[in-house]
């Protein structure tokens, strides 16, 4: 947030609801607009193209990044992992599902953990069906463990 604070001023960018920037940028990203209701618009999608050029001039990376670099790169691969533990599953969005049928194939262990009650990143894409999905998609058994 430090680089798009730096973009802001160095551009003169009228970016609204600087307190939330991150969770802005990130609703642009999965294609929706946080505060859409404002009488006027703001500069955020200005700022998501110059941030986005600049990490890349940079060489930076953050942790959504990572995820569609390592999608990009397991899709020019063949390494399908043995074991894969996923913490949290609940707050999943679709690059981070993807992640995982990249590293997967019909051999390949899951392990998820989780609680639907406590989804609280649908902001970044999570939902609340996500666990029926999973069961669906990987055959996989349901294990209510206190």
């Amino acid at each position: 947030m430090e680089l798009a604070q730096q973009i802001i001023t160095d551009n003169k960018l009228n970016v609204k609801y600087k307190k939330h920037l991150n969770k802005r940028l990130e609703q642009l990203k999965n294609g929706q607009i946080l505060y859409s209701a404002m009488k006027n618009n703001d500069d955020i999608e200005s700022l998501a193209n110059i941030l986005k050029e600049e990490k890349v001039k940079l060489n930076k990376m953050d942790f959504d990044d990572l995820i569609d670099n390592a999608n990009m790169l397991l899709s020019k691969n063949t390494y399908k992992a043995k074991y894969i533990i996923v913490d949290e599953f609940q707050d999943c969005n679709e690059a981070q599902l993807n992640l995982i049928k990249g590293l997967s194939n019909e051999r390949t262990n899951i392990f998820v953990v989780g609680d639907p009650n406590q989804l609280i990143y649908s902001w970044r894409g999570s939902r609340v069906n996500i666990f029926d999905e999973f069961k669906k998609e990987y055959n996989a058994q349901n294990c209510h463990c206190q």
